[in-house]
């Protein structure tokens, strides 16, 4: 018996086991994504897990940083990031630059859809996006001077 799963285990627990199961990681192979990234169907979403750096020194040589626009986009980071903490202990890092007149996204496009954390967006100089996954998985501002981890998006 064979099983798909449409989360790819990569930082995740499986949910079961049982002596003699075999679990492979297959690769998307209709030519959507680039090497190294993971597509999920669903979303007809290409994405790749970024090591932590400092806000400034993110990099997407193939795509760009993640863009999260609805609540089904948020739910399968939140559960495809569940035990990221294991590999990248840090906050994750999203699209979204605060221009002072509201938030876009990097091409422009006025953010709509948010999941903002207690007491934000805050009065802070701060123009960037991270989420926070101890703080269930909300939005927070961050400064070019901190840390994340983050996710690159093949468009």
């Amino acid at each position: 018996m064979c099983i798909l799963h449409s989360d790819p285990f990569t930082y995740t627990v499986r949910t079961k086991s049982a002596p003699g199961w075999r679990f492979y990681i297959t690769q998307e192979r209709t030519g959507r994504c680039p090497v190294g990234f993971i597509f999920y169907k669903q979303l007809d979403l290409c994405y790749k897990f970024r090591p932590t750096v400092q806000v400034l020194d993110i990099s997407c040589p193939f795509g760009e940083l993640l863009r999260i626009d609805s609540d089904v986009k948020q739910n399968y980071i939140m559960k495809v990031t569940d035990d990221i903490g294991l590999v990248y202990d840090n906050s994750i890092c999203i699209q979204g630059i605060n221009t002072g007149d509201g938030w876009t996204y990097s091409d422009g496009t006025p953010m709509t859809y948010f999941r903002w954390g207690t007491g934000q967006p805050n009065k802070s100089s701060a123009k960037r996006l991270r989420i926070i996954r101890q703080s269930n998985y909300n939005w927070f501002i961050t400064s070019d001077t901190k840390t994340c981890s983050y996710l690159c998006e093949y468009r």
